[in-house]
């Protein structure tokens, strides 16, 4: 139940944002790091892929303000180097792929699916670089992380919390939300801990996501305190991040 309103309220919240730029890009960032949320049909419906479907639109539709940023000609020998990557995987799949499927499950839309979402990756950094052009933009868009990743660290502390007490929550899903979730352990002390996922999918996801909140929370520490009200509130929240990381036995 719980993942099925974040799917339906992020969903509502990126399209309802859709027609201002700004307030768009607050609500993917809030909502990027949640990729444990999805449900299957072949392919996973996350809530990253419901943003990319407006984020390609909304990239062409400023066309020309992207091709001027000079930034994302950076990002070019590496599209080149993806797709040629996908060319190869759907000619010659790779020997781990034992049952690519057909239909929904077949490698070529999977390539396909994985190029789209490489595009409103770039598309999305451009979009950053032509709105955010105020400092107040950048302190807003790192709080909507820092408030994604704290949510994603308190839900996985508490995974372990109950893990602890003999009651699984959470757990890896990896046949969509309506399976049953995989809960992966790991035993150091003579204790069974959980490697948690929290609502970033697998341990290795959440991670990901933690280890660069962390980084800036301590740098925000040590200097003024702006993304969380205070130095010591950041210095706490660093902790709580750093502790979530531990868990992860990523």
């Amino acid at each position: 139940m719980l993942h099925w309103l974040i799917l339906i309220a992020g969903t509502s919240l990126l399209v309802l944002k859709a027609g201002n730029l700004r307030n768009f890009l607050f609500v993917v960032i809030l909502t990027m790091p949640l990729n444990g949320v999805f449900i299957e049909v072949g392919q996973r419906i996350e809530l990253f892929k419901v943003a990319s479907l407006l984020i390609l639109p909304l990239g062409i539709s400023r066309l020309q303000q992207l091709l001027g940023v000079r930034e994302l000609r950076l990002f070019v020998p590496f599209i080149l180097w993806v797709l040629w990557i996908s060319i190869l995987n759907v000619c010659y799949p790779p020997d781990y792929i034992f049952d690519p499927g057909l239909g929904f499950r077949s490698i070529a839309l999977r390539s396909a699916v994985q190029v789209l979402l490489l595009f409103s990756r770039v598309v999305l950094i451009g979009l950053f670089l032509i709105s955010f052009t105020q400092s107040k933009d950048v302190w807003r868009g790192l709080q909507s992380l820092i408030l994604a990743t704290t949510t994603l660290a308190i839900f996985g502390l508490l995974e372990q919390l109950f893990h602890l007490a003999g009651v699984e929550i959470g757990g890896v899903f990896y046949k969509g939300i309506n399976g049953e979730p995989t809960h992966l352990t790991f035993s150091a002390f003579g204790i069974e801990f959980k490697r948690i996922g929290s609502l970033a999918h697998e341990p290795k996801m959440l991670a990901r996501w933690l280890i660069p909140s962390t980084i800036i929370l301590l740098f925000d520490s040590l200097r003024m305190g702006l993304l969380s009200g205070g130095k010591r509130r950041s210095r706490n929240l660093a902790i709580l991040h750093a502790l979530a990381i531990l868990f992860t036995f990523s």
